[in-house]
């Protein structure tokens, strides 16, 4: 007979996503270990939202009051990126705090853009070191998913001698799964570690001429054969995309050929042999991207060959490929609904995979990717993950950036 905390999450989920998902049953394999229960608490919460740690800024960032002569380059922090002196005339970067967004205005001094951020990011503080606005702050709130900063201080300076030169930038995230699906797993996600990295290259114009995508792989120990995958998003098309591969242990580069079908990328069908490889895609484009709203965008994924489909394991609510074996939606642990756009979801405060946005691999190498804590779910070293999933992602937003 079901507990009353099994009726109770059913009937959650039935509730919040307006629909009956007759086909998520419970049969799961019974050799598979128990969720994990929630200390203190009698009540699950059905697993109704995406497990997103990605938020959506509307970004104005205004430093109209200044002659540029050009694009001004800046940066957004969580915390104030600048150390200043006891006198406060001596103003210096503080190396050790990193942003999590980096772009150019246009060359009005002006940028207007819907971007992405981490969400625990709420209160942003806006730098730049641009020859004309000095070292400048500025901080502003996302406030129902708006934030404007103004640069208020007028001043006239004159052209600089010196010519800017390129820029690259980079952001970070990092991608788990959970290679058990569509069976409850032990949720210590280490099956497949992915780290992610975009680098963007601009021009002197502040105009995109490159960007590449580094994804490097980590495991703690696995039974099954996993291969890694992505599904490129492009807005613009580039004139050439590169493919390359650095082999664990080594930094050279050597060029490569993935296999290609349609928009995915196919790395390797076996990440336990390559462990700790990095895939690289780099895309160069002969005519600049005028707006980062252009960029690319990838979605990573690991698949199993099934002959002429694939098992697929995406993140929650990323629709699969083509070539995905649909047969395993709604079996065992899984509640996926296609006709709802409902994919790769479960009822519990577990999801089968997480998208991480501007999370540092180092943190995990340091707690799920040790051997010793094979098994160990992963609230048991990231105290809010719990707190941030029974929450729908209200709270602790920044669980990942803080362990025991």
């Amino acid at each position: 007979m079901d507990s009353f905390s099994g009726i109770f999450k059913k009937i959650c989920w039935g509730f919040v996503i307006a629909i009956s998902l007759t086909a998520c049953t419970d049969t799961s394999n019974n050799d598979m270990p128990a969720e994990p229960g929630i200390p203190g608490s009698w009540v699950e919460v059905a697993n109704s939202f995406d497990f997103s740690t990605v938020q959506k800024v509307d970004l104005n960032v205004d430093y109209n009051s200044v002659r540029t002569y050009g694009p001004v380059f800046f940066r957004i922090f969580t915390e104030n990126p600048f150390i200043t002196q006891d006198d406060e005339t001596d103003v210096k970067w503080n190396e050790e705090v990193k942003p999590i967004y980096e772009d150019y205005t246009e060359y009005n001094g002006q940028f207007h853009a819907v971007v992405e951020l981490p969400s625990y990011a709420q209160h942003l503080y806006i730098a730049t070191d641009n020859f004309y606005t000095g070292m400048s702050l500025l901080e502003g709130d996302v406030t129902d998913g708006n934030a404007s900063v103004v640069y208020e201080y007028f001043q006239i300076i004159p052209a600089p001698e010196t010519t800017p030169a390129n820029r690259k930038t980079s952001t970070n995230d990092v991608y788990v799964f959970e290679d058990s699906w569509p069976f409850k797993g032990d949720y210590d996600f280490n099956d497949a570690v992915v780290d992610a990295n975009h680098e963007i290259e601009f021009n002197t114009e502040g105009k995109i001429i490159k960007e590449t995508f580094y994804l490097t792989t980590y495991q703690n120990y696995v039974e099954l054969t996993n291969g890694l995958a992505l599904t490129l998003d492009t807005k613009v098309t580039p004139e050439n995309v590169g493919m390359k591969k650095i082999a664990p242990g080594s930094t050279d580069a050597v060029g490569t050929s993935f296999t290609k079908v349609g928009k995915v990328y196919y790395l390797t069908d076996d990440i336990k042999r390559e462990i700790g490889s990095t895939y690289i895609l780099e895309l160069t484009y002969n005519t600049p991207l005028e707006l980062s709203s252009q960029m690319a965008s990838i979605q990573p994924f690991i698949y199993r060959s099934e002959g002429i489909v694939n098992w697929e394991l995406h993140i929650p609510m990323e629709a699969p490929t083509a070539r995905m074996n649909t047969s395993y939606f709604g079996k065992n642990d899984d509640c996926s609904d296609p006709t709802h756009k409902l994919y790769f979801v479960r009822q519990g405060n577990y999801p089968f995979a997480l998208y991480l946005k501007g999370a540092d691999i180092n943190i995990f190498k340091e707690t799920i990717l040790k051997r010793e804590n094979e098994s160990i779910p992963i609230d048991q070293f990231f105290p809010g993950f719990l707190e941030w999933s029974v929450s729908g992602g209200d709270s602790s937003q920044d669980w990942y950036l803080r362990c025991y």
